[in-house]
């Protein structure tokens, strides 16, 4: 399993802490421990599932997720790849010139 950890440009640091880009050519099993942030993430390739009361359950092509009590334990497919970032708190309202316009 590849990771690489990259830091935003000045355009995204308001909202985005960094962002890795993690690659594996074989299947991969990990743990991932409970975080305060909010993490947006994009597979580009492969299948990523995660693993609940035995039973895997496939994640979409991209999702958000918060918060969690527990560890949950990841399951990276044979040749798959995908980019995430944890977003600054407090970093979602802030946008100079608001959202819309």
């Amino acid at each position: 399993m590849d990771l690489r950890t990259y830091f935003p440009s000045d355009f995204l640091k308001p909202f985005v802490n960094k962002y890795m880009i993690i690659e594996s050519e074989h299947e991969v099993k990990n743990h991932v421990l409970p975080d305060t942030s909010v993490v947006m993430a994009f597979r580009l390739s492969g299948n990523i599932s995660y693993r609940e009361k035995e039973v895997n359950n496939n994640l979409p092509n991209s999702v958000v997720t918060g918060l969690r009590k527990t560890s949950r334990q990841i399951v990276y497919t044979k040749n798959q790849r995908f980019i995430c970032g944890p977003l600054r708190e407090k970093g979602i309202g802030k946008r100079p010139g608001g959202w819309f316009g």
